[in-house]
């Protein structure tokens, strides 16, 4: 008897736990979203610089084809970078240069690869540098996506 009334009183504990816990959940359905390709599958990606100019591409793409052009803007987001770790350092902007405006077209799920070139660059003894750039805005009605809209290029 008393193993049926702990039962039942840790089964309503549960319950009003769940039913408070969900009181302000937002059940909004997201259906589209813009993001750089490459962050879904990892934050960062090693690039080895060379003599001259190193360069990596990036894709920015929608969850879903639509049809209307899209326009997102591309740009170098020093918080990401800050985020991932404070020894890492970003090499001057003056040798890193992307378009930073993209365009997916009415009915296309993604843009062109965007090209990141890097020029060579004298670097401080021991330091590590890294590239942090992410989607600023988006214009035509998508928003982007929170978890994938930075990447981080790692220089070594």
């Amino acid at each position: 008897m008393k193993r049926i009334s702990l039962l039942k009183i840790m089964a309503f504990g549960v319950l009003a736990l769940v039913h408070t816990a969900c009181e302000n959940a937002k059940y909004d359905v997201i259906d589209n979203l813009v993001y750089i390709n490459e962050a879904s599958t990892s934050k960062t990606k090693e690039l080895t610089l060379t003599e001259g100019t190193t360069r990596t591409s990036l894709t920015v793409r929608l969850v879903n084809i639509i049809n209307q052009t899209i326009k997102a803007n591309l740009f170098i987001d020093e918080s990401v970078l800050d985020a991932y770790n404070k020894k890492n350092e970003m090499p001057p902007k003056e040798y890193i240069s992307f378009p930073e405006s993209v365009t997916i077209e009415a009915g296309s799920v993604s843009a062109d690869p965007v090209n990141v070139d890097i020029k060579s660059f004298e670097a401080e003894g021991g330091a590590q540098y890294a590239i942090p750039i992410s989607i600023k805005n988006v214009e035509g009605g998508i928003e982007k996506s929170e978890s994938s809209s930075s990447f981080l290029l790692v220089l070594v």
